[in-house]
């Protein structure tokens, strides 16, 4: 695995698993502040971790020749173009980091 996604996707697990089963020993969670940005961070780190996850999903997809699966849901084929644009290049990126070590 490629070693900045690796740590991308460990400060994500560990931060979300802190968030669900150990909230109580975050520091400063007493704070409301402090639960908040704490709650906010987690939440884009899965954002960002899901949009890598779909971009390689859409490599994928484009290397095996299969259709697209939004044709017809205009509301897919915007998000889709988002993710082909923005996303499937950073998938790309960290294939390209591991094939090159």
């Amino acid at each position: 695995m490629n070693e900045r996604f690796e740590e991308i996707l460990e400060k994500y697990l560990n931060d979300r698993n802190s968030l669900v089963h150990n909230w109580d020993e975050i520091t400063g969670w007493e704070h409301e502040e402090t639960a908040i940005a704490y709650t906010i961070s987690v939440q884009k780190q899965a954002a960002y971790v899901a949009y890598i996850f779909v971009g390689f999903m859409r490599s994928w997809m484009e290397q095996v020749d299969m259709s697209s699966v939004d044709e017809g849901f205009p509301e897919l084929e915007r998000f889709f173009a988002e993710v082909d644009s923005n996303w499937k290049p950073l998938a790309h990126e960290f294939v390209e980091e591991v094939k090159n070590t």
